[in-house]
């Protein structure tokens, strides 16, 4: 999963989490909707079938602080969760 927000360690896909996800989705249209729809589609075909979904902002928890918000401008850094790697986002709040 690409953008997670607050979560930050893998859970088990259940409707919670994708109610959640779908919430989060104006944060990364570009990638969550397609991963939610993906997620759907499986659970509709293979309900017994667990899933676990796996957020990259786990591995933006354990990068240095300088890693994280150097390459955003100050001003930016505490709006929409942006982390360091969120370029295309970048340019629509500039």
């Amino acid at each position: 999963m690409v953008h997670g927000m607050k979560h930050t360690e893998p859970e088990i896909v259940t409707e919670k989490l994708l109610a959640e996800l779908r919430r989060i989705s104006p944060n990364d249209p570009d990638h969550l909707p397609r991963e939610i729809e993906l997620m759907e589609t499986f659970r509709q075909r293979h309900p017994k079938l667990p899933q676990v979904a796996c957020f990259d902002t786990a591995f933006h928890q354990t990068m240095p602080r300088v890693a994280k918000l150097l390459p955003i401008p100050r001003r930016l850094r505490h709006r929409k969760g942006i982390h360091a790697m969120d370029f295309t986002a970048c340019p629509t709040l500039i």
